[in-house]
């Protein structure tokens, strides 16, 4: 199975995915958007992921790249291929799907709980589960979009079309090194859904583990049926 993933700063990567990947015997290829890389062709993977970045969607004049971006993510949607969009990765999918994008009322940075919205196994949320935030944006659901979990402090967390495109606008992939990669990338102040640096490493500490299984049975699900049926 070939998974290609989209990465648009050097400090948001594979992390956690890697090693989901690499213990199932998944080939990963990658577009690094920084580094102005090409597209793949669509016939020759199996799936996308899309990564996060503190873009926003709609600065397309600031990173050119993304209109091609936008309508290499539209060509492996509608080729039936399963979509994997984090953060950015997911509001990029709101976007190409025609769902809005616009800065959320406010940044939400820290270790929060979210809620199930809606029934499914693709993602094995139980309630209150805690998850780590890292957004300013926001979007609404594109057409036909189910709702798969919220948040208190933004209504739209994740969200599925089709069955095989999914957005989550947390991360459940961060490790340590990421982590503290993104503390040094962002001028974090305190706000009521903002918490300090040591604060989010505690976080990680208490709940990287449990974390890590709802990934691993996310992606278990999402990815390795569609690639069983597309090559029976």
């Amino acid at each position: 199975m070939t998974i290609h993933y989209l990465q648009h700063v050097p400090f948001e990567g594979l992390s956690h995915i890697q090693t989901w990947g690499t213990e199932r015997g998944v080939i990963f290829t990658g577009t690094h958007l920084f580094s102005q890389d090409s597209f793949p062709e669509v016939d020759a993977i199996d799936g996308l992921i899309i990564l996060g970045g503190p873009m926003g969607v709609y600065q397309e004049k600031e990173y050119p790249w993304m209109e091609t971006e936008k309508e290499f993510i539209r060509a492996i949607i509608h080729a039936g291929k399963p979509v994997l969009g984090i953060c950015l990765g997911a509001q990029l999918i709101a976007a190409v799907l025609g769902g809005e994008v616009y800065p959320h009322a406010r940044k939400e940075i820290g270790w929060y709980p979210i809620e199930p919205a809606s029934s499914t196994t693709l993602l094995p949320i139980p309630c209150g589960t805690t998850v780590l935030h890292w957004h300013g944006d926001t979007f609404d659901l594109p057409e036909h979009a189910r709702l798969l979990a919220r948040s208190e402090a933004c209504e739209h967390q994740a969200f599925m079309v089709e069955e095989h495109v999914l957005g989550i606008q947390f991360h459940l992939e961060v490790d340590e090194h990421q982590l503290n990669e993104m503390i040094e990338h962002e001028h974090l102040i305190k706000d009521i859904w903002v918490m300090e640096e040591d604060e989010l490493l505690q976080g990680l500490s208490a709940h990287a583990s449990a974390n890590r299984k709802i990934l691993d049975e996310m992606l278990d699900q999402f990815f390795v049926p569609s690639f069983r049926s597309a090559h029976e």
